[in-house]
């Protein structure tokens, strides 16, 4: 993202919320990727030409992706 000049944040809410999803007691951090992937990735590419900053954030209780 740095060398496209893009800025990238994310809050300590959205990671540990990322990392409740994408874990589990019988695979433990085997879904990480995907949960990153659907939640973070996705979202980001669907912005990527109209931003040139990306903020991943909690908001009301779900994670939200938003341009800056």
């Amino acid at each position: 993202m740095e060398r496209q000049g893009k800025r990238l944040r994310i809050t300590d809410a959205a990671i540990e919320h990322l990392v409740e999803k994408g874990f589990s007691t019988a695979y433990g951090a085997r879904f990480l990727k995907r949960t990153i992937d659907e939640l973070v990735k996705l979202p980001i590419t669907n912005l990527w030409k109209a931003f040139q900053g990306f903020v991943v954030d909690m908001v009301d209780g779900q994670l939200e992706v938003r341009g800056e």
